[in-house]
């Protein structure tokens, strides 16, 4: 695979995952409205990441377990960190929460953050018409994916309609969900 993706203003060429880091970060700091797409776990990794790292009011994400492709990744573990220090709140609701090694959970154990809430789905996804993982934060950022086995998600830094829409989805979820109490201890 080759190991440069496109040259920066400066004319310098830049590996194919910073292109991808620089342009993304990008799309977040300036809240761009436009939706996009990604299309691997280190694409989601980044798109989380990023959401982690422009958060200043919540977030909260439906999740199938803690893959380590995603959630082992070095950049989301840096700004779930950074995230989790600023005391900010973080819900996760799991449909299986089997994954209890992966290295975000373990940063979420050793955090003294009393915002962290860990929900654990009391029905199966099949009970369900139909659900998707889903990942939203402040009222305007979201990654949704429309196929968990390929990563395949829509995502925008700025689209408060359809966080509205997956909001409303995430309390009907918590409705049918229970606290991890064992979890976390203080």
């Amino acid at each position: 695979m080759e190991n440069v993706d496109k040259q920066n203003s400066y004319g310098q060429f830049l590996p194919k995952n910073k292109a991808y880091i620089l342009a993304i970060e990008q799309l977040a700091y300036f809240q761009d409205n436009r939706d996009f797409n990604n299309s691997s776990p280190n694409h989601a990794a980044i798109v989380m990441g990023n959401i982690f790292r422009t958060a200043v009011v919540d977030v909260k994400m439906f999740i199938g377990n803690l893959d380590e492709e995603v959630y082992d990744n070095e950049y989301y573990i840096k700004y779930l960190g950074l995230y989790l220090k600023r005391n900010l709140p973080l819900t996760l609701i799991f449909e299986d929460f089997s994954n209890k090694k992966s290295k975000a959970l373990e940063l979420i154990r050793e955090t003294k953050n009393e915002q962290i809430f860990l929900y654990r789905l009391k029905l199966s996804t099949q009970d369900f018409k139909q659900i998707e993982h889903f990942s939203i934060g402040d009222g305007r950022m979201y990654r949704l994916e429309k196929d968990t086995k390929g990563y395949i998600s829509t995502c925008s830094f700025n689209n408060k309609k359809v966080v509205n829409q997956y909001d409303n989805e995430f309390k009907y979820l918590l409705s049918f969900s229970e606290l991890i109490m064992d979890f976390i201890k203080y």
